[in-house]
């Protein structure tokens, strides 16, 4: 299967799972005519780039996920420069969340950093 395709199934799959009517999402994404969302769970047509991060809003899925499997599909050449250039940009929603949490408690002085420990970390 091809990227476009795994791409174009990944939306099935989730407008499929979504309690949302078709022409609901694609009103929520931005996209004038609910049978342009049907071309794009066919693979039929690309989700517009622009739209991209409104589809991933409507369908409830992480924006970067989204975003980074269009680009993957669409523009494999540009993706794989943007991960070379940026490799924080493989990063998931969850994984960004972890890292940022990682980085204001380092910021924290000492001490409370030693109150934010798990009783399940060992001191160092």
């Amino acid at each position: 299967m091809t990227k476009k395709a795994d791409l174009a199934v990944f939306i099935a799959s989730k407008i499929d799972a979504s309690d949302k009517a078709q022409s609901e999402i694609a009103a929520e994404a931005g996209l004038d005519n609910p049978n342009f969302l049907s071309m794009i769970r066919t693979g039929k047509s690309r989700v517009p780039i622009g739209r991209a991060l409104a589809l991933a809003d409507a369908l409830d899925v992480p924006r970067g996920d989204l975003a980074r499997k269009c680009l993957d599909a669409y523009e494999p050449e540009l993706y794989a420069i943007l991960m070379t250039v940026f490799p924080g940009l493989a990063f998931t929603n969850e994984e960004i969340e972890i890292v940022e949490t990682v980085r204001a408690a380092r910021a924290l002085p000492l001490g409370a950093r030693r109150a934010l420990r798990s009783p399940l970390v060992p001191s160092a």
